[in-house]
């Protein structure tokens, strides 16, 4: 055996047949450098807690602190890779069965990738994780307002960026559709892949350090840039090789199986059948949002600050999670933005139990009063960069009127105010506001004032203003609404 080949089978840290050749093996051990370093960043998650609540799968589940538990299975890997591998799974698993909040992308990822450090027949699997990861990562961006707006603006201003109220639109297609074009690069080209890997996953790396967030994702991004390389650099060689030439999708019926489900299934995301964080909805924000009601205000369920990881913003975790903290008559809007979708609504009874209520509950002075729901994002944003007067009553507070000055208006601008549930006024005097434009307040369930005074409007509007439910206070002077027709349409406004 050349010297060359006998280097290639070195015996790293096993025994009997655990044999690795050292880039796979120094490839894994970037693989636990990066899990250790997320445990560690993230180490409240991995404890028994009561603040936030741990939230099981099943409430008889026994709380355990994992931490060190995991911590000690990947030095266990570290001698014995693949029997500790497996021990790290067992116990990775039983701690997500444990908290359901542990369930976070990079926690599924790296073990991943770890299997395909391991084990031959998993790197094809590997490469196609990659694959479906950077395809749908940037799907859901391309299909997500919250990114297109918001996300994206928010980059590059903490990025530092001057102009980024002029390029955020631009960037954020660039973003998504160069992750999209990776994935394809990726199965065309392997080996141009690889080095777009690691430029992409180095990049996100770098922006993570240079906006002092996330730092739960950031030795899982730069897990990514190497192994992720690595894997398409020798998925290509290996496509070229001219011995035991292998084709690009897998021979093995197991590998085709998962391969077909790792890249068709986060399309169940769109219909409520697959959670987000098996979905690759990375930075897209087109997720749930839970509002919890209470006595002193509305409150976001969040676990930033506590735990250095967001919820897992599925209806699910919120839903339990309200459950597990929810003092009685207190309420839970959850802001679903997907369109096939519907929002959600819950309030919590005398009995320590939550139950599913209707808007009219939700809305009504029951329990701790009237119920605060989730603004959307995109539409508040939109209201923004329109140059909208937004008013809240506490900075924590949801926006409960609005002033849209005439100079901006347009419909497209109009039709942001249905994402503002707790609307209570609105002032448009002045704008050129037609018939079908007022069609965008029917739904809003606390909204009491309209000054449309000055406005295009017609009796025809009365249409659309006789669905707002609470409405109260109607101005339409210096427009073509007669008063007989509100007089008789709208019996309970004031004019």
């Amino acid at each position: 055996m050349g010297k060359s080949n006998a280097l290639e089978k070195l015996d790293m840290p096993a025994t009997g047949s655990e044999r690795m050749d050292r880039v796979s093996f120094i490839m894994f051990v970037v693989c636990l450098a990066a899990m250790a370093l997320t445990i560690a960043v993230t180490w409240p998650l991995w404890q028994a807690r009561s603040t936030p609540p741990n939230l099981p799968l099943v409430s008889f589940l026994p709380q355990i602190s994992f931490g060190p538990l995991l911590l000690g299975s990947l030095a266990l890997a570290l001698a014995l890779p693949r029997a500790g591998f497996l021990v790290h799974v067992v116990l990775l698993l039983a701690a997500i069965a444990c908290d359901q909040i542990r369930c976070q992308p990079q926690v599924f990822s790296l073990p991943i990738l770890m299997a395909a450090c391991l084990f031959r027949d998993f790197r094809m699997v590997g490469c196609w994780f990659l694959v479906a990861l950077w395809f749908w990562a940037g799907t859901h961006k391309l299909l997500s307002p919250e990114w297109l707006g918001p996300g994206a603006w928010t980059v590059l201003t903490e990025l530092g960026f001057a102009k980024a109220s002029q390029w955020y639109r631009e960037f954020a297609w660039v973003v998504a559709l160069g992750e999209i074009a990776l994935a394809i690069v990726a199965v065309w080209k392997p080996r141009w892949g690889a080095f777009f890997c690691l430029a992409l996953h180095l990049g996100i790396a770098a922006i993570l350090i240079g906006m002092d967030w996330n730092f739960s994702v950031l030795f899982w991004n730069l897990a990514m840039a190497f192994v992720g390389c690595w894997l398409l650099s020798d998925w290509g060689q290996r496509r070229q090789s001219t011995v035991g030439q292998q084709k690009i999708w897998p021979r093995i019926w197991w590998q085709q199986a998962l391969v077909i489900g790792l890249l068709i299934s986060p399309a169940g995301f769109y219909s409520d059948y697959m959670p987000s964080f098996l979905s690759h909805t990375l930075y897209s924000d087109n997720l749930v949002k839970g509002m919890v009601t209470t006595d002193r205000g509305p409150v976001e369920i969040e676990t930033w600050d506590t735990l250095h990881v967001p919820i897992p913003k599925t209806r699910g975790i919120l839903r339990d999670y309200f459950s597990s903290i929810a003092k009685p008559g207190e309420k839970l809007h959850l802001l679903d933005p997907r369109p096939w979708v519907a929002d959600s609504y819950y309030m919590a009874g005398n009995d320590s139990r939550i139950y599913e209520c209707t808007p009219s509950e939700f809305w009504s002075a029951s329990g701790v009063g009237r119920g605060i729901a989730k603004d959307y994002g995109p539409c508040v944003f939109n209201l923004q960069e329109a140059g909208a007067r937004l008013l809240k009553r506490s900075e924590e507070g949801m926006i409960y009127a609005v002033e849209i000055p005439p100079s901006n208006y347009s419909t497209a601008v109009f039709s942001n105010v249905e994402g503002l549930l707790n609307l209570e006024q609105i002032n448009v005097a002045g704008c050129p506001v037609k018939d079908m434009d007022v069609s965008h307040l029917a739904n809003l369930p606390v909204l009491v004032g309209v000054d449309l005074s000055g406005t295009d409007i017609t009796d025809e509007a009365l249409q659309s203003l006789e669905k707002v439910p609470q409405l109260r206070q109607l101005f339409f002077e210096e427009t073509s609404v007669t008063a007989d027709s509100v007089r008789t349409r709208l019996p309970h406004v004031q004019r």
